[in-house]
């Protein structure tokens, strides 16, 4: 896809015995400036509107399928797949961030599920999984990309606050609780100057 920008994460530093996985393809990765760690603490700020799409994530009736996409084209996920096996069914799906260049659109989707707080040496206690997953498809092709930007305990993990930036992208500040109960903070930018006209009301 040559010419394509992708949408690029950024975390901050966090502690060693987080309970996620950051999984990031060819993206850069940079800690923001001490003002903007600093605004985890802030009030949470009120998501952009990304209801009336283009692009949708629906959960099928039985909740094992999640669909993601525009009229022309769409992609479907299980549940299994999406958690690792770690859930059956998605409990809800929401689209955090969205855009488009030329026939390619990127979207952002944060799924939950309840999951098996056996599994994984007892890894997500709570019984609870959010995965963000980073969904790039074609209209015109059958090609498509798919990553995991953060995969957590639900409970351990949780937005603070987000914000759309100037040049279109969006930013998240982050709070991951570890198993001592512990907080620290993780900032997620996705630079999205190309993509400022789909995602934009």
């Amino acid at each position: 896809m040559k010419g394509i920008r992708p949408l690029r994460p950024h975390r901050t530093a966090f502690a060693g015995a987080l309970l996620f996985a950051l999984l990031l393809a060819a993206c850069d990765r940079a800690a923001p400036p001490a003002e903007q760690t600093a605004s985890v603490a802030a009030t949470p700020a009120a998501p952009p509107d990304l209801a009336g799409g283009p692009v949708t994530a629906t959960v099928s009736a039985d909740g094992r399928t999640l669909t993601v996409g525009v009229a022309e084209r769409s992609i479907e996920a299980s549940a299994a797949d999406f958690f690792d096996d770690r859930a059956s069914k998605f409990d809800k799906a929401t689209i955090l961030a969205q855009g488009k260049r030329d026939d390619v659109y990127q979207v952002l989707v944060s799924a939950e599920a309840a999951s098996d707080p056996k599994r994984d040496g007892g890894r997500c206690r709570d019984g609870r999984e959010v995965v963000f997953r980073h969904l790039e498809f074609d209209v015109n092709s059958m090609s498509s990309t798919s990553t995991n930007d953060v995969e957590s305990c639900l409970r351990r993990l949780r937005v603070v606050a987000q914000r759309r930036s100037a040049d279109g992208g969006f930013e998240y500040d982050l709070e991951e609780i570890d198993a001592d109960g512990d907080p620290s903070s993780i900032y997620l930018r996705y630079d999205g100057k190309d993509y400022g006209r789909a995602a934009a009301r």
